[in-house]
Formats: structure tokens, sequence, C-alpha cells
């Protein structure tokens, strides 16, 4: 299924393989799929990085971290439970964010 997706850096985007034509052929409608970065940063973009960069203040990280973690606590708070299967892509630090990861998720 992933050969159908563009590796970067990271590895793969995320964002390629919701909308892979194998993927869909697999899997179709049932079911949702979510990623967790590009949710949180859909008001910045939808690139967590431009998150970061708006909060920061100078060489002081502290804001721009406390919005990510804001965020992503509010994510697991609202992502409830729907009527199909979901495959989410976590950011790095969303199973981090207790009690929300735990209770939530």
């Amino acid at each position: 299924m992933l050969d159908e997706v563009r590796p970067t850096t990271r590895g793969f985007d995320k964002r390629e393989i919701n909308h892979s034509p194998i993927f869909r052929k697999t899997y179709g409608d049932a079911l949702d799929t979510l990623d967790s970065d590009e949710s949180i940063s859909r008001e910045d973009g939808g690139h967590i990085y431009n998150v970061y960069l708006r909060f920061r203040d100078g060489a002081n990280t502290g804001p721009s971290i406390q919005a990510i973690a804001s965020r992503e606590r509010e994510f697991l708070r609202s992502t409830g439970t729907g009527t199909k299967p979901l495959l989410l892509t976590p950011g790095p630090f969303l199973l981090i964010r207790e009690p929300e990861w735990s209770c939530c998720a």
C-alpha cells in the first residue's frame, strides 16, 4: 500500500497515505482517517511548524510548546467515537498527553 506514497525526509507523508489510490481501493469509505498534526495546525496552514513559529517568543520556545500541547489535548478531547473505525496518524507527542490520551483516545 505504501508504494504509492512519496517518501519524505521523515519517512512517509501522512497526508498522501489517506489519498493513495491503493489505500482508497482497499478500504474505500470503510474507515475514517485523521492526521493529528494537520488537524491541530489547520488554522495555521496545516503544518505544525507554523504553530511553533507563530507562538515562539524569540529564543523562548515555551509558548510554542504550550500552544501545541494545548491543541493536542483539545484534539484528543474532541475526537469522539464515530460509527466507523478510525485510522489515526498521531504526531510524535500525542501519546504523552495525559490524561487525555488514556481516557479519550
